[in-house]
């Protein structure tokens, strides 16, 4: 019985890659320009994250303020045909 195995090579080119070697051959000013740029990302990413906590939480709240205003509407509909069922009741008796 023969059995198969997958052998998996990991590549020392990607390794290399994925972390910051392939920074090791930069002059220092280059290094320097690089890390000024990385740090202006981070900066970025977090005024970013808080942007849109910021974002979510008006949408938030513009929706809470909506439910207002649709109850509010509803009130007001309801206030006028109740108004108007009371001015007709009025109209009728005085017709009696």
């Amino acid at each position: 019985m023969s059995s198969s195995v997958l052998v998996v090579v990991s590549s020392p080119v990607m390794a290399f890659l994925g972390q910051d070697g392939w920074k090791s051959g930069l002059t220092s000013e280059a290094l320097r320009k690089v890390e000024e740029l990385e740090a202006k990302a981070d900066r970025l990413e977090r005024d970013r994250g808080q942007k849109q906590m910021r974002l979510e939480t008006v949408e938030q709240a513009l929706e809470k303020q909506k439910q207002k205003v649709r109850l509010l509407e509803t009130n007001m509909l309801g206030s006028k045909f109740v108004a108007t069922v009371m001015e007709k009741m009025r109209n009728s008796r005085r017709d009696f």
